[in-house]
């Protein structure tokens, strides 16, 4: 899904952080050293303990060591220090804890028409259509239920009345230990899951929301600091401790690290979509093209399905970040959803301050607004086919996307560095069939006759036909509607084949099964 990509040389990472115009590394000796925060990658549990303790034995501040999907030290190393515990034992990487900030735009304009006080989501009234005129409708079939989606952000105001009743839409979550609680103080969160899932506001009307706060909050001041790479993998190796099995869930991660590209960071997010989360990502606000050797993370880590924005009119946000990393588009711009507090001005709300809420609202803008419209539209199909690879949902996501809706920047499309055209489509009064249930097959000589049983939806068009594909080879056959089962042949004696049947509708070719 994603294309290849060069990555920055991590050693230069490390030393340059702070030589924001210097075209080399400086030596060492240029100037006084001083202490800052790194991430020491270990290759594994054992390694991160032996050299948690060879640092702490060796005089240095260790602020923790984590162990999980990314087992990594974080410890407080001058520039020439932690070049040398580079070759430590057992060590793969070390970066500095940069800084990782949410993705939306720093300017909200307000709406040139109309009062919002009672006006909805527009975004929602976009994805459910392929025409660009708005009809003032949001359209689903399915709702998210049975799907939890993960929202890696600044905690959430779990008793807003987008989120009732709590006790069953709303997770307990993780929390960075020292923040205390997973109370969003600073709204980015509570924005992006109502997007998300919210019962007004949202895509995934009864999705159940997890928490994961990973941000400070309180104040301005706290919220515009933003958070650390150490403290987003140690979220991120908590959802991965959280998932079991099976459990049909998608992660959200609106954020972006500050200098780019993250080897640690990178790492926890491939293991999270390993894990069986499909990871939704926000493509970023630098208005910059992201790919080649722009490689930041998470927007460009593989396997992501990164989002970038557009607007009411179709048009691609000016802010938004372009290029090959970014894989769809959505609704981004003067996005309507919950916050946590009464802004003095929902127009141009400002985080960590005002009373608290349980029915607030503001409209921001930025790619962090697109990503849970995709977030959302993933926990809608992962209801019905709820043990499908997270690969073969974003295929789907992508492959039914509304394509040339987008007007690009023109800059961008005369470099030749814009991003795909397509557009977010929800399905509307017609979805995807899901899965047809119950696959098996029996061999014969040379054959095999493959049998199912109706899928759990039809996604409200009557089913016209199935096929059953067996691998390698790519052997198929197929049914009317009537059928629930066909025989395959020209198969090899003696040969392994996984076999996965598909429902056909009026929108296309449904979900694959898994048996």
């Amino acid at each position: 899904m994603k294309r290849a990509h060069l990555r920055r040389a991590t050693t230069c990472v490390a030393l340059c952080v702070f030589s924001v115009a210097a075209a080399v590394c400086p030596s060492p000796a240029s100037a006084v050293e001083v202490r800052e925060s790194y991430i020491v990658l270990a290759q594994d549990n054992s390694a991160a303990l032996t050299i948690s303790n060879a640092m702490s034995a060796d005089g240095l501040l260790v602020a923790s060591t984590q162990l999980g999907a990314v087992d990594f030290v974080e410890v407080m190393l001058t520039a020439t220090e932690a070049a040398t515990w580079s070759h430590f034992a057992g060590v793969r990487n070390i970066e500095v804890n940069q800084k990782v900030v949410t993705a939306i735009d720093q300017t909200i304009p307000a709406p040139s028409e109309g009062d919002w006080t009672t006006a909805g989501n527009w975004g929602l009234d976009r994805i459910d259509q392929a025409s660009p005129t708005y009809d003032s409708r949001y359209y689903y079939t399915s709702t998210g239920a049975g799907v939890d989606i993960y929202i890696i952000d600044t905690g959430i105001r779990r008793t807003h009345s987008e989120f009732a009743p709590a006790s069953t839409r709303v997770a307990a979550g993780y929390y960075t230990p020292s923040f205390g609680s997973t109370d969003d103080g600073c709204g980015h969160g509570t924005h992006v899951a109502g997007i998300a899932a919210g019962a007004t506001f949202g895509v995934a009307k009864a999705a159940r929301i997890i928490p994961v706060r990973v941000f400070p909050g309180g104040s301005a001041a706290d919220c515009a600091r933003g958070t650390t790479i150490g403290n987003v993998v140690d979220g991120v190796n908590w959802v991965i401790s959280n998932h079991m099995g099976t459990n049909t869930a998608v992660a959200n991660m609106s954020l972006g690290a500050t200098n780019g590209y993250s080897k640690i960071l990178d790492d926890a997010v491939i293991a999270l979509k390993n894990d069986g989360v499909l990871v939704v990502v926000a493509a970023g606000n630098e208005h910059a093209y992201v790919g080649g050797t722009n490689n930041v993370t998470p927007a460009c880590t593989d396997g992501t399905i990164s989002v970038g924005a557009t607007q009411r009119d179709n048009q691609e946000a000016f802010f938004s970040n372009y290029g090959d990393c970014v894989n769809i588009m959505a609704p981004g711009d003067d996005i309507k959803s919950a916050w946590p507090t009464v802004p003095a001005n929902p127009n141009y709300p400002v985080a960590g301050t005002g009373v608290s809420s349980d029915s607030a609202w503001a409209l921001l803008s930025g790619t962090s607004m697109a990503a849970p419209f995709v977030a959302g539209a993933v926990a809608r199909l992962l209801e019905t086919s709820r043990t499908a690879a997270p690969e073969v949902i974003a295929s789907l996501i992508l492959s039914k996307a509304t394509t040339n809706a987008v007007t690009m920047v023109p800059a961008r499309v005369s470099a030749g560095t814009q991003s795909p055209n397509l557009l977010l489509y929800t399905c509307g009064t017609i979805c995807y069939a899901s899965a047809p249930a119950s696959v098996s097959a029996s061999a014969g000589n040379a054959t095999a006759t493959v049998s199912w049983a109706d899928p759990y939806s039809n996604g409200g068009s009557a089913v016209t036909g199935y096929t059953a594909t067996l691998n390698p080879g790519g052997f198929t056959c197929t049914t009317d509607a009537a059928g629930r089962s066909c025989t395959v042949g020209n198969l090899t004696n003696g040969t392994s084949y996984s076999v996965s049947v598909t429902a056909t509708n009026s929108l296309g070719t449904g979900i694959p099964s898994t048996e």
